[in-house]
Formats: structure tokens, sequence, C-alpha cells
């Protein structure tokens, strides 16, 4: 008797049908890798736009709040003197309307008559003028947000032009200094503006009007994003 065994041989894949899976393995792969890629990139630039415009705000609210305290010349200094004249009282807007420059009484300082009772004594200095330090600003200058300090010995005529531009005689007394980082925010194509509002029929004081804008505003990694903010601020003093 002959007994006949059949062997089952076992097949794998083909070298052929290893391609073709590895193939559309890539496919799948490239396409989730892109999907993820692209959501990434949208947060990413989500979060930038947001924290460009949260600087902007903060800017804006800081410049809101200084201008609001232009001629304040000090609690105890008024009540000793209401009818007295206000050393703080420089206020102005450069013709551009870009940039703004006032004092006031920075630290609320106060001291008593001196020697001759018909002069009132502020700061060490006499009433006729704030200190060469009390002098304060905004403005959008080379793309960048600044804010003024002064310090030294006031000019004899104080010009709000020169003061802006940093020019001539008043380039020793005044400093401009960055608000915002340019990491974080270009405001290359800004537009900052002043508005004055003086006319106290229509208004119990002098209000300013203050607009921020950006047609597009350059973010971390060359995306970009506009946004427009006004804020009114009444100035009492």
């Amino acid at each position: 008797m002959v007994v006949t065994m059949t062997v089952n041989s076992q097949k794998g894949f083909t070298l052929v049908e290893l391609m073709i899976g590895m193939t559309i393995s890539l496919i799948i792969m490239a396409g989730a890798v892109y999907v993820f890629v692209n959501i990434s990139q949208v947060s990413l630039f989500n979060t930038r736009a947001v924290n460009a415009l949260v600087i902007a705000k903060d800017a804006l609210d800081l410049m809101a709040r200084d201008i609001r305290r232009a001629g304040y010349q000090g609690h105890m200094a008024r009540l000793d003197d209401v009818d007295g004249e206000n050393p703080y009282d420089y206020f102005a807007i450069n013709s551009a309307g870009n940039c703004i420059a006032y004092s006031f009484n920075v630290d609320d300082s106060w001291d008593e008559y001196d020697s001759e009772p018909e002069e009132k004594v502020f700061d060490g200095i006499s009433s006729e003028e704030a200190g060469a330090d009390e002098y304060f600003g905004f403005q959008l200058k080379s793309g960048e947000l600044k804010t003024l300090s002064t310090s030294g010995s006031i000019p004899t005529v104080i010009d709000i032009e020169k003061i802006c531009d940093d020019s001539e005689d008043h380039s020793e007394w005044v400093t401009w200094y960055g608000m915002t980082s340019s990491g974080a925010l270009d405001v290359s194509e800004a537009n900052l503006t002043f508005i004055l509002f003086d006319d106290l029929t229509t208004y119990p004081y002098r209000v300013v009007e203050i607009e921020l804008s950006n047609a597009k505003s350059k973010l971390v990694g060359g995306q970009s994003s506009s946004f427009t903010l006004h804020k009114k601020v009444d100035i009492p003093n």
C-alpha cells in the first residue's frame, strides 16, 4: 500500500505587494502630518494674533491712564492755592497728530511757602513751570510705539514738533523709549492718532481721543493680522 502525503506550502507577501502597502501607508501618514501641521499653524497664528492684540490694548490703556493725569498739580498744592496758576499746564499735540506731550506732578509732591510768600515752590522750582523731568508723552516713530522721558535743562521755548523729532535744542532734554517689543509686535504699518476736544461748550473738560490701528501687524513667523482700537480720555485737570 502506497501512502501519498501532500505538504501545503506557506506563502507570504510578494515584494510588489510590500511596496504597494508601504506606498499606501506613506501616503496616509503624509496626509496626517499635513493636517496636523496646518492645525498647529492655525493655532499658533491665533495665539500670536491674540497676543499682539493684547499688547496693543495694554499700550493703549497705558497711554490713556497717563494722559488722564495731564495738568495734575498735586492734591495738597491745589487745596493750598486754589486760584493760583497751574505750573503743570503744558499740553500739546504735534501737527501730524501722532505725538502728544504734557506735564503733571508725577509724585504728588508739595512744599510749603518759601521765604517769599508770593512765590510757591513745587519740587524745588518756582510755580512758573514744571520740573525738567515732569514732561511726558507718546508717539509712533520708526514703526514703534514710544514713551517720552525728560531730564536736564528745559529749553527756553518748548516746541512740540522738536520734542517729537528729538531735534536741535531739545535733544539733550528729550529721550524716547520703546513701549512694545519688535519681536512680538511689528507696527510698521500702524497709525496712531490723538484728537483733542477742548470746546468747553460741548464737553465740561478736555477730551483726547486715541486711535491705534494697524492694517498689517507682522507677527513672529512672518504671519500678520490687523486691528483698530479707540479710546477716549477725559482730562479733568
